[in-house]
């Protein structure tokens, strides 16, 4: 399992995040057509990272900075997305292979854009993921 898909599953498997996004939950690009359209969504992309080394190869603990992107109708809906889902990303957990230490996030930002279909509110986060290996934690 890569980092991506646990973040994933670590959402889908968040009873707030789920109430208001169910599955539409994405990494790096949100399906344009058919249902993945849906709001309200998610998506999730790595946008910096750290993986420190000593000499006898890197450390068990990795950091990435994702950006969690929640989209919908209503600006109110895609704040109390954007909270629920640095809910879920920021305490430890373990799925599959991949291991959470707790996290960091931040302040959402307001984003948005006009399309065909009416104005489309963004709030994004960045959280501050720290991970590793079961086999290294």
């Amino acid at each position: 399992m890569h980092l991506g898909e646990a973040l994933i599953a670590r959402l889908k498997a968040d009873a707030g995040v789920q109430a208001l996004a169910g599955s539409r939950i994405f990494w790096v690009a949100r399906p344009q057509k058919g249902p993945g359209n849906q709001l309200p969504a998610v998506v999730l992309q790595v946008i910096s990272g750290d993986r420190p080394q000593h000499l006898d190869g890197f450390e068990d603990m990795a950091t990435a900075q994702v950006q969690a992107n929640s989209f919908a109708r209503e600006y109110g809906e895609s704040r109390i997305l954007a909270e629920a889902v640095s809910g879920a990303l920021v305490d430890e957990a373990q799925v599959d292979d991949i291991v959470f230490w707790r996290g960091d996030v931040g302040e959402p930002r307001d984003l948005g854009e006009q399309t065909d279909d009416g104005f489309i509110f963004h709030a994004a986060v960045e959280v501050t993921v720290r991970w590793g290996r079961a086999e290294a934690a």
